[in-house]
């Protein structure tokens, strides 16, 4: 789907994005094609502003004449773009999605064009205890953005997790238990079938820290007729004090950094992260408590399956097939 020319048309909240897809302009040749400034010119100049126009007319004065005059607008004297943001009222989404549609299906290259939704969760904002009673809740609080009389629960997919913790320890999946992990996530496939699993090249094994005895997986392991879900990532959070998408003192080094002009620096990002694992200690005597760490399971099946899949876990096979070391030795 990715390999779709395609572009962000908008945003609910603050995590929930809306991309338009055009299959028309996608080629084997090119596979990585981009929309080209000249083809989002004709997507705002015959599509989104007539569209706006006709939904929400007498608010049209708030959207730029035409897309040249928005690029404009939005440039800065150093070249940078400094774009705003229009909303439309959500009683009219759906007048305004018809009406883009029309449009686009009147542009040869936009034709057929398709929208596409991703909602992207916070980190413990819908974390709940494995019930089905709370798992509805968190559903409904997770999804109240959804007109769900218009979407077709097959069609939507939403990754589930189950996270095990343990107060004051650092828990480790076992390398040598995901058979067993295995069945539990995938109860109607057989032995040999989870053996296959194991050995396919969609089975990716995440060995903790260079230790074999601690690994997580992931992969689109169970995609077929016999599941529904169609990738797991099996992982650690203990991963949390050194993650960093951009490029930090954690980032990863090469000899450059052993340069006689770099060295230096590179000392000083080795102290800062000593600074973080002596934190990350704890220490009792000053009320600071140790970071801890949990094994987390994370499945994605269809939007129908989210609220009955991973309820009730089996507590005790949970603690067979993970670690538990102190915070004092990990870290």
């Amino acid at each position: 789907l990715h390999l779709i020319p395609n572009v962000m048309i908008g945003e609910v909240e603050t995590r929930q994005t809306t991309r338009i897809y055009f299959p028309k302009l996608y080629t084997r040749e090119d596979r990585l094609r981009y929309v080209t400034q000249d083809q989002l010119k004709k997507l705002y100049d015959s599509c989104t502003r007539p569209a706006v126009i006709e939904t929400i007319g007498a608010h049209a004065s708030h959207w730029p004449p035409s897309y040249e005059a928005a690029m404009s607008m939005y440039r800065g004297s150093r070249g940078g773009l400094h774009p705003g943001s229009v909303a439309i009222p959500s009683d009219q989404l759906r007048e305004f999605g018809s009406h883009f549609i029309e449009k686009l299906d009147q542009v040869p290259e936009f034709k057929g064009a398709f929208f596409v939704h991703e909602f992207c969760g916070y980190k413990g904002a819908t974390a709940h205890q494995p019930t089905l009673a709370d798992s509805l809740h968190a559903f409904g609080s997770f999804t109240r953005c959804l007109d769900h009389d218009r979407i077709d629960p097959e069609d939507w997919w939403v990754d589930v997790g189950l996270e095990v913790h343990q107060q004051g320890q650092i828990l480790l999946w076992s390398r040598h238990d995901h058979n067993r992990l295995l069945e539990y996530i995938f109860p109607e496939c057989s032995s040999n079938d989870i053996e296959k699993m194991q050995r396919s090249r969609a089975f990716k094994l995440d060995c903790k820290s260079g230790l074999d005895d601690f690994a997580g997986f992931h992969g689109e392991i169970g995609k077929g007729p016999r599941t529904d879900i169609v990738y797991a990532n099996v992982y650690h959070t203990d991963k949390t004090p050194m993650y960093q998408l951009h490029k930090g003192v954690f980032r990863f080094r090469t000899g450059e950094d052993l340069y006689p002009s770099k060295i230096q620096q590179f000392l000083k990002d080795i102290n800062t992260m000593t600074e973080i694992f002596i934190a990350c200690v704890g220490d009792e005597d000053a009320g600071r408590p140790p970071q801890e760490g949990c094994t987390r399971l994370e499945l994605r099946v269809p939007l129908n399956l989210a609220q009955s899949i991973l309820l009730d876990p089996p507590v005790e096979l949970l603690r067979e097939v993970t670690y538990m070391i102190s915070p004092l030795v990990w870290w």
